[in-house]
């Protein structure tokens, strides 16, 4: 056979392919797709299933090769495991997946037959394709499907890990030629929502073409499902060359999409492993890539970061801290402190914050600091956070029942971002009020600045609701996230608190002193109450007076105490008068 265009006769074309015109003629109109090739792989023939398929046009003599109706996973099974197999036993059949002419990827069965000279060298190459989608019964189709991902075509878990195991097997005692990286978008969520899932769906299909045509033939993309990303690479020379692989492919995902004539910007995060020996199971492999995924969103997103073995340390640490806070909250552990709001003007208190605090062993307790980030992560926070809400609307309930002469007071509790995320956040709250009977209007909640920007919209939308019930609402730690005058002006919040970063310079730094100038002057042109928090001296106290603060709490007032050690404020109010001078009220 002669290389040359590519024929649409086929009694002429493939006389060496089946003996006979009409067994020629059946190959002609089957419904499976028949390519033969030469020994330099350029396509001598395609059945009409085939030239359909593919769109190759048989009229034109410019050569197709016959790795361009595979996908990179295709060429690279084609190339590492048919064409090896072919050569020893003349024949391989298995399954990969074919590009069609729209560029939808899908799955097939393979037979490739491989003919060679009498010197070995391949003369003719001749693969039968059937489409799995149309042709398989349906066990053997959901069989195939369980091993690719339906929306993009893209290797699922099961097949990259098949993959993976060959690849370290491979490498032997060369384990560092072998990368496996880990790419998750960064706030894809949003996306999602601010485009709809299934633009969605279809950005995800363009990341994955995007990531293919980056990588090497022999490298294999794979989704594990929602944004999540699995990339293989082998023979790389080292730990750096997979640090280099994983930079350019988060640095691609900047690159703008196109949706609908509209430009769509992402960004991505990445976690890289290698293997430490031969030995290496490829699942503690994805582990320390999803750990070290982790790390570089915990680090500021957008970046990439190698697995080191702290990580995994830190990790086991993370989710032991997990294991036991979920004990905790089972087992009665938590504590709510209480501290006071001092009023600066009259002196009284004008109402406290519930501070949560974790007994995690007898008689120590343990602030949120040392906790929250997991109890943000895993989820936890929601359900502590409502025992919290509860726990500090009944020692409400109780103090304004048994002491009837306590001044109007509110009761401060903190909001998490993962509470504030929650879609029946303001009917929650309705349910507590109603259980304990606490007036609206006696209960602030406080959230950070981050947690309202992360989704302003959304937030927006819960702060509104929870405005609705008649509730408070303060921003806690003003200063240290973005600051931004323009959302301030649109949030329904009554008050911010400025941090104790701020306070601890007051009279001694004159920047300190001007920020906190500036928060009260720009707060009260908004109509909002200034608290400061984290007073700790007399001098603070007396700058704050100075500046116009509303209120304070910190250490200089009182440390946060149980709620029987607070009780007397209520029952004989503290008076604090300016300049440090504090007395009891009698």
């Amino acid at each position: 056979m002669t290389d040359g265009p590519i024929s649409n006769d086929a009694t002429t074309a493939i006389p060496d392919l089946v003996p006979g015109a009409a067994s020629a003629t059946a190959v002609e109109v089957t419904s499976d797709l028949v390519f033969v090739a030469g020994g330099d792989r350029v396509i001598r023939y395609a059945n009409a299933a085939a030239r359909a398929f593919t769109g190759l046009d048989v009229h034109n003599s410019d050569a197709r090769c016959l790795d361009d109706v595979f996908t990179p996973t295709g060429r690279t099974i084609l190339e590492h495991d048919a064409m090896p197999a072919a050569l020893r036993d003349g024949t391989w059949r298995g399954e990969c997946a074919l590009l069609g002419m729209s560029g939808v990827a899908i799955p097939v069965r393979l037979l490739v037959n491989v003919r060679t000279r009498g010197d070995g060298s391949v003369d003719e190459i001749v693969v039968v394709s059937e489409n799995l989608t149309e042709r398989l019964e349906l066990g053997e189709r959901l069989a195939a499907q369980a091993m690719h991902d339906p929306l993009t075509g893209l290797a699922n878990r099961a097949l990259f890990l098949e993959r993976l195991s060959t690849a370290m097997a491979r490498a032997g005692d060369d384990p560092t030629s072998v990368g496996v990286m880990f790419v998750d978008l960064d706030n894809f969520k949003y996306v999602n929502d601010s485009l709809g899932h299934e633009a969605g769906d279809r950005l995800l299909a363009l990341l994955a073409r995007r990531f293919e045509a980056l990588l090497r033939d022999s490298d294999l993309v794979g989704r594990f499902g929602g944004d999540e990303f699995l990339i293989l690479c082998e023979h790389l020379g080292d730990a750096n060359d997979a640090l280099d692989v994983a930079r350019r492919i988060v640095s691609s995902v900047t690159l703008p999409f196109m949706l609908d004539d509209d430009e769509v910007f992402l960004a991505a995060s990445a976690g890289l492993a290698v293997p430490t020996g031969p030995d290496d199971p490829p699942e503690s492999l994805l582990r320390d890539a999803s750990i070290a995924l982790y790390r570089a969103k915990e680090l500021g997103k957008s970046r990439v970061e190698l697995f080191e073995v702290p990580m995994r340390v830190r990790s086991l640490e993370r989710l032991q801290i997990d294991r036991d806070l979920r004990r905790g909250l089972a087992e009665g552990q938590f504590r709510l402190l209480y501290q006071p709001i001092v009023n600066l003007e009259s002196g009284t208190v004008a109402g406290f914050e519930a501070l949560l605090r974790w007994e995690r062993e007898e008689g120590e307790l343990l602030a949120p600091d040392a906790f929250l980030s997991v109890a943000e992560d895993t989820g936890i926070v929601v359900p502590i956070g409502a025992w919290a809400l509860r726990e500090a609307c009944r020692q409400t309930a109780w103090w304004h029942e048994s002491i009837p002469e306590a001044p109007p007071f509110s009761m401060s509790v903190n909001l998490s971002g993962r509470e504030l995320a929650l879609p029946d956040l303001a009917a929650r709250v309705a349910v507590v009020l109603d259980e304990t009977g606490v007036d609206p209007s006696g209960l602030t909640f406080e959230l950070r600045e981050t947690a309202v920007l992360h989704d302003f919209d959304a937030a927006l939308a819960a702060l509104k609701g929870l405005c609705g019930l008649g509730v408070r609402l303060s921003i806690d730690d003003f200063g240290t996230g973005f600051s931004s005058l323009g959302y301030l002006k649109r949030l329904p919040v009554d008050s911010v608190k400025i941090d104790r970063a701020f306070i601890d310079g007051l009279g001694l730094d004159d920047d300190d002193t001007d920020i906190v100038g500036a928060v009260v002057s720009m707060a009260h042109a908004l109509g909002l109450t200034v608290i400061a928090e984290g007073v700790e001296t007399p001098e603070q106290l007396h700058q704050l007076e100075a500046l116009g603060c509303d209120a304070a709490q910190g250490f200089y007032f009182a440390r946060p105490q149980p709620a029987g050690v607070v009780a007397p404020l209520l029952r004989r109010p503290m008076h604090w008068r300016p300049h440090g001078h504090a007395r009891l009220a009698g």
